[in-house]
């Protein structure tokens, strides 16, 4: 069971390793407001993990899942609502309207006041850069630009929860410092609390202070990032290493 309540503002982390979609997580509670990400290999089955827990698309076989209290496939009108989604390789936004009209049918769908739609667009707008990409279709941006746009799409409605899958793949350096430099304001601003799936190490040393390790649907390891550190300085080979370590394959 994954639960999540959301009160405060730590940032946490879980490394995800699971065999052939063997998503079996034992109950764990995260700091409530924490951003946390799964690093994950091929056989992570992290995909069938963040299904469970983001729209109730997939349901356990057995126990529960609870995200800041509600069961996403029994309460999914009221779930999603409350949280926000990126992918770092689709779109959420219509490919050939500008950005700006994508905004504004995300603002229906999600039934925003229209004080708060232009209260967090402004906010987003400044704190992104977005102002002189809003009137430029999707398919015209950079992937910097666009991932900016996704980020900002997400966070319309202010969702307590964001979840990130990959949002700083194939992003040049100054991108990925952007991305990442927003999230930890966001995080700390408005306590949303972020789940990160990655392949980028350094973003889980950028973001996150708490580290869960899964693995073969087990909690294997819940620590800090010096706690993965005392393996050796380069995060990478520590964490393959503890893969090795619980015969999980590469």
């Amino acid at each position: 069971m994954i639960s999540e309540k959301s009160t405060t503002t730590p940032i946490c982390a879980c490394i995800s390793s699971l065999r052939r979609k063997e998503v079996i997580i034992r109950k764990r509670r995260f700091s409530p407001s924490p951003a946390a990400s799964l690093p994950y290999d091929k056989y992570t089955g992290r995909k069938c993990l963040c299904q469970c827990a983001r729209s109730g698309i997939l349901t356990p076989d057995s126990g529960t899942v609870l995200v800041d209290g509600r069961t996403p496939h029994r309460d999914r009108i009221a779930h999603v609502k409350e949280i926000g989604v990126v992918f770092g390789q689709r779109s959420q936004l219509w490919w050939d309207v500008p950005v700006i009209d994508s905004f504004e049918l995300l603002k229906d769908i999600y039934t925003i006041p229209d004080n708060i739609y232009k209260k967090n667009l402004e906010e987003l707008t400044g704190l992104l850069n977005l102002g002189e990409l809003l009137r430029s279709p999707t398919r015209q941006l950079s992937l910097g630009q666009r991932m900016r746009c996704e980020i900002a799409a997400s966070l319309l409605h202010s969702p307590r929860i964001l979840f990130l899958d990959e949002p700083t793949i194939g992003l040049d350096a100054i991108s990925k410092l952007a991305v990442r430099d927003f999230i930890l304001r966001q995080n700390q601003l408005h306590g949303t609390t972020v789940i990160l799936t990655t392949h980028d190490m350094q973003d889980i040393e950028a973001l996150a202070s708490r580290i869960i390790l899964i693995g073969k649907g087990h909690i294997l390891m819940d620590g800090t990032l010096e706690d993965i550190r005392r393996g050796g300085e380069n995060i990478d080979e520590t964490v393959a290493e503890l893969y090795r370590s619980y015969d999980i394959a590469n």
